[in-house]
This record gives structure tokens, sequence and C-alpha cells, in this order.
């Protein structure tokens, strides 16, 4: 799976203004970054008229809209996603996914901290990566002032971004993340490649989507 850090916080401590500040420092040491937020509100990018819109009504599942500069997705859903479901709109083509909120998930977490919100975290201290803070807190956690973007980005590739192996492998079933040992991805990845490969027309193999599900009968 891609390496996984999650920006949590109180409302109102800036975890989106930091990572605005934490993807262009990722960015420009050549990291593809992808960001999932959580929000309570129902957002809705579509307008009542337009052909996406009426193609959603009609009752499509779901609605790809490309433009020329980016492709658009309306997924009509019953409810919330869980954090694991959400994964599954995420490509594999990335170097790190950052997260704000779902502040339950066991993820790396870097907590956004502002003393006059108050001295106590959301997270479990013993759990923490590190704090971006405007006071000194008693924590054994690395603490980052807010400009600090270069020295957090500096944590997250020592931990997270500097070793591993080469090959990246997610499998997903029935909608749920499995987890893989490094030599069931190195096999699955193996496997999957050297079928691939000498189909006609495939070329060089950089990344390969795969997907099977059970049709209606």
């Amino acid at each position: 799976m891609i390496p996984m850090v999650c920006i949590v916080g109180r409302s109102g401590t800036g975890k989106t203004t930091f990572i605005e500040r934490l993807v262009p420092e990722l960015k420009g040491r050549g990291y593809r970054v992808a960001v999932i937020k959580h929000t309570d509100k129902d957002v809705d990018w579509d307008r009542p008229g337009k052909d996406s819109w009426r193609l959603a009504k009609a009752g499509s599942d779901e609605v790809i809209l490309s433009t020329p500069r980016r492709v658009l997705a309306n997924t009509l859903l019953g409810d919330h996603l869980t954090f694991d479901q959400s994964l599954r709109f995420v490509g594999g083509d990335y170097d790190l996914l950052v997260v704000e909120g779902f502040h339950e998930t066991p993820l790396p977490k870097i907590e956004v901290h502002r003393r006059e919100l108050g001295q106590e975290l959301v997270s479990d201290k013993h759990g923490l990566m590190a704090v971006i803070t405007d006071e000194k807190l008693s924590l054994g956690a690395p603490q980052f002032a807010w400009d600090d973007a270069k020295g957090v980005v500096d944590l997250i590739v020592r931990k997270m971004l500097s070793s591993g192996n080469a090959i990246d492998v997610g499998l997903f079933v029935n909608g749920q993340p499995v987890s893989l040992t490094p030599f069931i991805a190195e096999m699955i990845a193996s496997t999957v490649q050297g079928m691939v490969s000498p189909l006609k027309g495939v070329g060089e193999v950089r990344d390969i989507d795969l997907w099977v599900r059970e049709k209606p009968k």
C-alpha cells in the first residue's frame, strides 16, 4: 500500500493550511502526493440541468466528467464511506497519501496544535509521529514550528519514504484493503507482471491495474 500519514487536530487549528505548506515541499523533492480530506458536509460540484447532473439523476452509479485539465468523478453513495473504502478511490501512482481527519485510523499521525485552543491533544501522545505547535509541549514526539514544513518533510522522508520495496502492491477484497507481507506482495507482482508482459501491445510495464468481480446473474 501507499505510505500514509494522517494530519489531525482540533477544529480551527489549521490542518488544511499546514497541508498546503506540506504538499509543495514534497512536490519540490519529486514525490507524487495525493490527499484525502474528510468532511461531514454534503458537497455537490454538479449543477442542476448540466449533462453530468442529468446522467446522475437518471440513476448512473457513477458519472465521470473528463475535461481538458481534470477528471471529476461523481459517485452516488448511500452513506459515509469508511476510511478503508475511501482508499479505493486513490490510484496507485503516488508516493505518499496525506489524510486530513479520520483521526480514528491507526495511521502515523502528525497533530496540528494551537496554544489558544488548549493543550489537550486529540491523538494518543504515544502514537504521535510529530506535533506542529506554537508552544513547547511536554512530549516525546518531535515538535515543529508552523513555518517548518521542510523539517516535517525531512522527518516523513526519513521515517516513511527512504526505504521499502521497489514495487508497491495494493489489494482490496470485497471493498476492504488487505495487508500484505513483502513476500506475498512480491509474489503477486512478479506473477501478474509475468503474465501481462508477453501480451501483444502491452509494451513496457510500469504499473498494472487489475480488478475481478462476479457479474450479476
